[in-house]
């Protein structure tokens, strides 16, 4: 709260004051805010469409039911309407003959026996040089051990050397032989000659296949269909190896011993050169697969798809696939055009209703717009859980999972009717949960037994919360609308037969679920929702009044220490002004909170009002009448700006300049007229005046009562119960002298109620006691004129 100087005559004071108070415009913010409070057809036709996407789905053609496989449904399942079905079952089975009969794909090395014989070349050219230098470091070396490391270093380069992984006896007859020219051909046709055949891996189906594809990977787009494999060139890689043998027999140049380690070295270097191609045989089946066109076969509306009692075996499944996934492009017109002219007529019923409601008895809501706005907040909540709890029971495998329709009654149905009840009163949630349960009805597929179930737990819902009057006890109504929803969810499942087929244990699922929905989930939701609304609609609900009859809200706080006695007389006409609402039946909680911030304004220059005045110090003394007067109208004003500032609502503001109305400050006013010359000049007699206006309720009409009574109790010197009557009789008589009752309805019968009440309470706040024996407070003290007040005997001790 901005700083304001402590003497309000000063320029710099006006001017804070201007700017604390504000001038409040209605600024794109609040055009925007009305609009959406107050146009009717603006949320009539947002319903509307609404409602329609949310109900797409029902305005399509219903498919057959979903079934399991092995399923068994208790009636004939027909074809809805006419539609070509792809045969997945025949397609893929003429896809995969398709793909069988490709031919597998193998690519040969043509070129592996050069490439392994040009690698021999080069293996015996370095061992022949190894070798030499191997002799020579012989001949320049005596000593016998170090001839010995030389040789095995040796004959271990001569190993890594030919690359065959030979055993040492094949080295030595190498070594011997020098690895002379003939030696080195000699291998060199043996390995061609044997890679010159089409080598597999061993373990390869090759040789089982009646026909393959060969591709030359040195020559691209060389390929052939090679038929019986077996009975061809193509052998396994075990086989490949046991040619060696055969071909060094015919070595007859060569020692016996020298054509077995050409033999066993032409066999470790003998390597497959034909290899399984998946990739490319894959992309042949794929695009023979692709040739084939999908079987399609025609089914007629009305033709049977599944007879009653049978199980749903592949193909069934397969069409009532077929026609869920067509339903949804398929439009029910007539189930279409029926809907809307259900909603004009639902909104067309409410509409009229609610008009006739708000000229009764809100005239300052348009009760059309809530019930719209909560509506359709509640459908689009009951569409997330449908939709959620449905992808939760997709897949499920647990047993309750079978019936996914039971998971509905996870949803809080039953949460708006608690939140309109507190918003407005039961008979305005009992047309809202007329309107929600038909629409809810329609959400779940038509099911006529969940909108009994959703209109009995709204129902429920409005009796346990019409007398609520603080949050907590929002709990205490979930519970039982709890236990009703579960006897509710149980008696739905057992009317539907499902407790039937799947025993009693089924109907726990459903009876638990119906009770989460009311609590706590239901709680949850009003909690967060009603003070949304509360704001957006500017609504004082009894839970708000409780709210702001805190005595540790700030602004009270703040009044109590600043304005002591401004606090105390607001307390006190809270008092009267609830006992004068409950005698005549008005909002006896609203008009106590009233008084608690009818006087707030005071706050800001308290020592100006006389009941928060030391003794003696008066600065209305040092002041014009007419100044004075502006300084104590100016807290109506800013008692508003304050309310505003903490956002107090509007019904509480209004209350603030209407508790004074349009009366005189008549201390101020009379002061002026002892002051002036009539006969020169004038008194403005609007500068003595609040600005009003004048009280609009019969609750304000309280306060104004209630603030003149309470003022008028304090200068009673001798306050016996004739002397009360009187005051009250008199202080409202001016008041309805003053015109000031105009605008509201009450009556001549309320205000004797009003000053019955008024004089009850009055009797208990002045009731007089016996005195206190041996005390002397209520007695005037003595004074001396030279020594001032005479000094007061030691009070004894005890209790009266």
């Amino acid at each position: 709260m901005p700083m304001i100087p402590s003497d309000p005559t000063a320029p710099e004071a006006s001017a804070q004051r201007a700017r604390f108070r504000g001038n409040v415009r209605a600024g794109i913010p609040q055009r925007v805010g009305h609009f959406l409070r107050e146009n009717e057809w603006f949320w009539a036709a947002v319903f509307l469409l609404l409602a329609f996407a949310m109900f797409t789905r029902q305005f399509r053609i219903q498919p057959p039911p979903s079934l399991p496989m092995g399923g068994v449904i208790s009636r004939d399942i027909r074809a809805p309407f006419d539609l070509q079905i792809v045969d997945k079952v025949a397609t893929d089975q003429k896809r995969a003959e398709a793909r069988a009969k490709v031919l597998p794909v193998y690519d040969w090395d043509s070129g592996m026996a050069d490439a392994l014989a040009a690698q021999v070349s080069a293996s015996f050219a370095t061992a022949r040089a190894n070798r030499e230098e191997f002799l020579n470091f012989l001949k320049a070396t005596p000593e016998r051990q170090k001839r010995q490391q030389a040789e095995e270093q040796f004959l271990q380069r001569l190993s890594d050397t030919l690359g065959g992984n030979l055993p040492r006896f094949a080295l030595k007859q190498f070594q011997a032989d020098g690895f002379s020219v003939e030696l080195e051909q000699a291998v060199r046709d043996m390995l061609v000659q044997a890679e010159r055949r089409k080598i597999y891996p061993d373990g390869d189906p090759i040789a089982t296949d009646d026909a393959v594809v060969i591709q030359d990977i040195r020559r691209p787009g060389l390929g052939w269909t090679q038929k019986h494999p077996a009975a061809s060139d193509i052998m396994s890689l075990d086989e490949a190896q046991r040619l060696p043998g055969a071909m060094a027999e015919q070595l007859l140049g060569i020692p016996g011993q020298l054509r077995g380690a050409v033999e066993e070295y032409v066999r470790s270097l003998i390597r497959p050169n034909l290899t399984f191609n998946s990739q490319a045989t894959s992309q042949r089946q794929s695009a023979a697969a692709a040739q084939v066109a999908p079987l399609v076969v025609v089914v007629k509306k009305g033709q049977l798809i599944l007879k009653a009692g049978e199980k749903a075996d592949e193909s069934a499944i397969q069409k009532i696939d077929a026609f869920q996934q067509a339903s949804r492009a398929v439009i029910n017109v007539p189930l279409l055009a029926a809907l809307f002219f259900l909603l004009l007529l639902l909104l067309a019923f409410t509409f009229m209703y609610l008009k006739t409601y708000r000229k009764q008895h809100r005239p300052n809501l348009n009760l059309f717009v809530l019930v719209l706005q909560i509506t359709a907040v509640f459908l689009v909540v009951a569409q997330a859980f449908h939709v959620l709890l449905l992808m939760a029971a997709e897949g499920g495998k647990v047993r309750w999972a079978e019936h996914p329709e039971h998971l509905m009654f996870l949803i809080p149905v039953a949460a708006g009717a608690i939140l309109v009840t507190l918003l407005v009163d039961r008979h305005i949630a009992v047309v809202y949960t007329l309107l929600y349960s038909v629409l809810f009805g329609i959400l779940m597929d038509f099911s006529f037994a969940m909108l009994l179930y959703c209109m009995l737990s709204c129902f429920t819902a409005i009796y346990a919360a019409a007398k609520l009057a603080q949050r907590t006890a929002q709990w205490k109504a979930s519970l039982l609308v709890g236990v009703v929803n579960a006897a509710l969810a149980a008696g739905v499942v057992v009317a539907t037969a499902g407790a039937a087929v799947s025993g009693w244990k089924l109907m726990v699922v459903p009876a638990c679920l119906g009770f989460l929905a009311a609590f706590p989930l239901s709680t949850m939701l009003v909690s967060s929702l009603l003070p949304l609304f509360e704001s957006a609609f500017a609504i004082l609900t009894e839970v708000r009044l409780l709210e702001l009859s805190n005595m540790n809200h700030p602004i009270l706080r703040r009044l109590a220490i600043d304005a002591p006695g401004t606090y105390n007389h607001s307390l006190m006409m809270a008092n009267l002004s609830e006992a004068a609402a409950n005698a005549i039946g008005a909002n006896a909680l609203f008009c106590r909170v009233a008084c608690y911030y009818h006087d707030i304004g005071k706050m800001l220059y308290p020592s100006y009002f006389v009941e928060n005045q030391q003794p003696g110090q008066n600065p209305h003394d040092k002041l014009q009448p007419r100044i004075s007067a502006l300084i104590v109208a100016a807290h109506v004003k800013e008692g508003q700006a304050i309310a505003r500032q903490y956002g107090l609502p509007q019904a509480i503001i209004d209350v603030i300049p209407e508790h004074h109305g349009t009366r005189h400050i008549s201390y101020f006013l009379d002061k002026a007229l002892t002051m002036v010359d009539p006969e020169k000049e004038s008194i403005n007699e609007s500068d003595f005046t609040y600005p009003g206006p004048r009280p609009q309720t019969r609750e304000a009409a309280i306060v104004m009562l209630s603030d003149a009574v309470e003022a008028g109790s304090r200068v009673l010197k001798d306050p016996s119960h004739s002397r009360l009557k009187a005051l009250i009789s008199e202080m409202v008589e001016r008041v309805v002298g003053e015109n000031q009752l105009a605008d509201c309805n009450l009556t001549f019968k309320d205000l004797a109620q009003v000053q019955d009440a008024f004089y009850h309470i009055l009797l208990g706040v002045f009731s007089r006691r016996i005195s206190y024996p041996g005390y002397t407070f209520d007695k005037e003290p003595d004074h001396d004129a030279a020594r001032g007040p005479v000094a007061l005997p030691p009070a004894k001790t005890g209790h009266p």
